[in-house]
């Protein structure tokens, strides 16, 4: 059995628990990115002489935006790549 093979039964056989555990770690991680960089970025808006409250009124209200569309692509990346790559892993398990 080789190597990829051997990483595409992991998927199969592991309880789902541990594979969200997995694999939510990144999403997670770039959400936390994605906040931080929204904060530093009120920081700088705030200091703008010629944007002040209107500045960070707007950013208050995108930023929820931006956030529905990682999770909306992240979605679709997500279900693509799956639907995608299940027959070669069904295929992959029935050679087995």
């Amino acid at each position: 059995m080789d190597n990829e093979a051997r990483s595409n039964r992991f998927l199969v056989e592991e309880k789902p628990s541990k594979l969200m555990r997995i694999y939510s770690v990144p999403c997670i991680i770039s959400l936390l990115v994605a906040a931080l960089y929204n904060i530093v970025d009120q920081i700088f808006i705030a200091n703008a002489s010629y944007l002040g409250s209107y500045g960070n009124a707007a950013n208050t209200v995108v930023f929820p935006m931006t956030v529905l569309a990682l999770a909306v692509a992240v979605m679709i990346g997500d279900g693509t790549y799956r639907q995608l790559n299940m027959p070669d892993l069904a295929w992959q398990l029935e050679a087995q």
